[in-house]
């Protein structure tokens, strides 16, 4: 599990019991792996950006054509779909 899934799978927990704490669950792990399921699907649901988020990232300066190629001025920072999917990945896998 990472902090990102983590993260998420309280903002779900508190949208749904919002005068409820998440360690009130105690030995109910299983309530807190379910929101964690949760937040793993609303959070792979994001791999792909939608048309307005591409639009949002043109206007930032990303170049979602050049990144698919690698081009080589793409620079150090978020420049393609490439990164965020990366990102997103990141956010998924399970830390050692």
């Amino acid at each position: 599990m990472t902090a990102m899934i983590e993260k998420v799978a309280r903002a779900i927990f508190a949208a749904d019991w919002p005068k409820d704490d998440w360690g009130r669950f105690g030995e109910m792990d299983h309530v807190r792996e379910r929101y964690r399921a949760m937040a793993r699907a609303a959070i792979d649901a994001m791999k792909e950006p939608s048309e307005a988020m591409r639009a949002a990232g043109m206007r930032r300066g990303i170049d979602w054509e050049y990144g698919k190629t690698g081009h080589p001025d793409n620079g150090p920072i978020l420049q393609s779909e490439a990164s965020y999917i990366a990102m997103i990945q990141a956010a998924l896998e399970t830390t050692p």
